[in-house]
């Protein structure tokens, strides 16, 4: 992850390689499934923080990525070469001297095609190694090497909380992901689908159980569910998994919602945890009777007022 000599000449001399105020075409050259996945979402990324123009596909302006085993001899994962077009060298994975995500090399690739030269002492910036899952992908020193290295550029449709997201739902930690984290309420009218994964098979049937309860409860339309068609989405991980690090966490982009939250207990009240944070709320076994959380969300008891629950199980029942 360093710039090639002919891009620091290049660059040092005065002749920028992009123009970021117009469209940069990114086009694949027999790259994986996985690497192009990578490549693109590491391309929304930047149009996200900084309002750059990536787009996939041949432009007036563009850049190729390929696999060189040239590259390897530098000891790098991949270089940008200057040029038309500008070009991103891809070491092939399996030459990689250390363990590194493809997300992170090319999303650092991709600040030396807008421009930016060196690496910050920063570690955790993008222009360097890059920082951990939950928190903002980019850091004030990639923001000031991006604005000294383009001058005047103000971006457009830009995102002030990029969060940083290792790995894009359903692609078996392959493909890294990043969210622009924005509070907004979520239509409790409309369904809600919650997909769970690393949980035991105990805790699954237990928050069923507990979305059931609290469906029952509020009226809600919330259930367990993977299916592609639901607007409203959750994913719920325990600390361990994915992208989860140990800490009880939340992003939301739109209507979908990221989640991490330790795995239970034991008890038939815990999966109220996780339910309240996908709501962005917290919640507790205390629900049933008081219900000073649900109140922020404008959203009074609609279904059944009076519920018993089976504190084995943790079935309810209403009493109407």
């Amino acid at each position: 992850m360093r710039c090639s000599a002919l891009v620091l000449a290049t660059l040092l001399l005065g002749c920028r390689m992009s123009e970021l105020d117009a469209p940069i075409g990114i086009v694949m050259r027999d790259l994986s499934d996985q690497d192009a996945e990578n490549l693109v979402e590491s391309a929304r990324c930047w149009n996200l923080e900084l309002g750059t123009q990536f787009v996939v596909g041949p432009d007036e302006q563009q850049v190729e990525a390929f696999y060189d085993k040239f590259t390897c001899s530098h000891g790098a994962a991949a270089q940008v070469q200057a040029g038309w077009p500008m070009r991103i060298a891809i070491c092939p994975q399996e030459y990689w001297v250390t363990d590194q995500e493809p997300f992170r090399v090319l999303s650092h690739e991709l600040g030396h095609v807008a421009n930016i030269i060196g690496h910050p002492d920063n570690s955790l910036a993008v222009m360097r190694s890059g920082g951990y899952p939950f928190t903002p992908m980019f850091t004030e020193v990639d923001r000031q090497m991006f604005a000294d290295a383009n001058p005047g550029f103000a971006g457009v449709d830009r995102c002030d909380g990029v969060v940083r997201r290792a790995v894009r739902p359903g692609t078996n930690a392959t493909i890294g992901h990043c969210v622009c984290d924005r509070e907004e309420p979520l239509d409790l009218d409309q369904s809600i689908s919650i997909v769970l994964g690393g949980y035991p098979e105990t805790y699954v049937s237990r928050f069923q159980a507990a979305l059931d309860c609290t469906n029952l409860r509020y009226g809600t339309q919330l259930v367990l569910d993977d299916s592609a068609s639901t607007p409203q989405r959750a994913y719920v991980r325990p600390p361990g998994t994915d992208s989860c690090d140990g800490a009880r966490k939340r992003l939301q982009e739109h209507g979908t919602v990221y989640v991490c939250s330790p795995a239970s207990n034991g008890s038939t009240l815990f999966p109220y945890v996780a339910i309240g944070e996908v709501l962005g709320i917290w919640l507790s076994g205390n629900w049933i009777t008081d219900d000073p959380e649900l109140a922020k969300l404008g959203r009074a008891p609609i279904g059944c007022t009076d519920i018993v629950r089976d504190e084995v199980t943790g079935v309810c029942m209403c009493q109407q």
